[in-house]
C-alpha cells in the first residue's frame, strides 16, 4: 500500500523478517511502479488501487484488508466509492507486472 519504509525492520513473527532484504527491496521498487502509474495524481491512494484492483473482477465480491488505525479504515472504505479500475488502467497493470522480475533468486 505504499506505507512501508525502505530501511523497515519486521519483528521475527512477522513473515517478512524471513525474507532477504533484495527481495523487499525488489518488492519495494515494483510497488512504487505501479504507484507512479495509478494514483491519478495524487486523487487516490495506493491502497485504494490495490483494493480497487480486487473488486475490479467480477468473481471477486469482497476484499479483506488489514487496517490498524482509523484513517486506514476510512482509507480502505473509500475505495468501494471509487468503483472498478478502469480498462486502460487494468492494462497498465498488467503491463507493468509482465515487464517486471518481482523476486530474486534464492539461496
Amino acid at each position: 500500500s505504499g506505507g512501508l519504509a525502505d530501511d523497515a525492520q519486521f519483528d521475527a513473527q512477522d513473515h517478512r523478517s524471513r525474507w532477504s532484504r533484495a527481495q523487499i527491496e525488489r518488492w519495494l521498487a515494483g510497488s512504487r511502479q505501479f504507484v507512479a502509474a495509478l494514483t491519478e495524481g495524487g486523487n487516490t491512494t495506493p491502497a485504494q488501487v490495490a483494493l480497487r484492483y480486487c473488486l475490479s473482477h467480477p468473481p471477486i465480491a469482497s476484499a479483506i484488508p488489514g487496517m490498524m488505525r482509523p484513517e486506514e479504515v476510512d482509507d480502505d472504505a473509500g475505495a468501494s466509492d471509487r468503483g472498478p479500475l478502469s480498462a486502460p488502467d487494468l492494462a497498465e497493470i498488467a503491463r507493468i507486472y509482465a515487464g517486471t522480475d518481482f523476486f530474486v533468486a534464492r539461496a
